[in-house]
């Protein structure tokens, strides 16, 4: 084993109550707030919400939230220097885009991680060859990138492992999320599942009920209000009305 999870068991549970949070409550608080005829920008703000919320649920004690920039994007990334791990989140989805991606400028920063700290790990079912495995940019690319990324706060000698907490979320709610280490070539060397630490929380069923009781009667009253536009001797007032309000 890689990792000792029992060891970083407690930070786990705070990341996956930090992404439920953005999932079930932030996001949908936003949607019901807004009420906007499209809904694009939802995609970008979650990161913003997630990273908030890494901050207050995740960042505390000795674990550290580092910023860093690529070109026009914030990210964030955890450290815990007493497991001697950092841990990256991210959705499923793009966990198994990045390393498909091969007309990449520059290594994206989990491919750098990974290249950097977990570049000596075989997957188990890798075969051994003579032949290095094939790799899109030099180890000079690498080391700069992870310079970059790292801004000094962590020596790339220093024997820590880049491990990723990645999530599939569905109707405001996560149905699939795992811990996981990988190799430079994105294998898999190491998997916890970790749904069972996704806590119920029956307030937001409440939430949920009030509101769709509240959406209820709103289209009731606009129901009663059309009947009530509809019935003799109401128009005309309602005309004359509009009448001396333009005069």
């Amino acid at each position: 084993m890689i990792i000792k999870f029992d060891s970083v068991e407690l930070v786990v549970s705070r990341i996956v109550r930090a992404i439920d949070k953005t999932i079930a409550e932030d996001i949908p608080q936003e949607r019901r707030e807004k009420d906007l005829e499209t809904k694009n920008y939802i995609a970008h703000i979650r990161g913003d919400y997630l990273n908030s919320n890494l901050r207050r649920i995740v960042a505390i004690d000795s674990i550290e939230l580092h910023p860093f920039k690529r070109y026009g994007w914030e990210g964030r990334l955890l450290i815990d220097r007493e497991n001697k791990i950092t841990i990256g989140v991210t959705t499923q989805a793009n966990l198994q885009v990045i390393p498909r991606k091969k007309d990449r400028n520059c290594p994206n920063y989990m491919q750098t991680l990974l290249k950097i700290m977990n570049g000596d790990l075989e997957s188990p079912a890798t075969q051994l060859s003579f032949l290095p495995p094939a790799s899109q940019f030099d180890d000079e690319v690498y080391e700069d990138d992870f310079d970059s990324i790292m801004a000094g706060v962590l020596d790339p000698d220093a024997g820590f492992r880049h491990c990723i907490v990645a999530y599939t979320a569905d109707h405001d709610e996560i149905c699939d999320i795992a811990f996981y280490v990988l190799n430079a070539d994105f294998a898999i060397i190491e998997k916890h599942d970790l749904r069972s630490y996704i806590k119920p929380d029956f307030s937001r069923l409440t939430a949920t009920s009030n509101h769709s009781e509240s959406a209820t009667a709103s289209t009731q009253n606009a129901r009663s209000l059309v009947k009530l536009k509809q019935k003799p001797g109401i128009r005309p007032l309602l005309k004359e009305s509009e009448q001396e309000n333009e005069a």
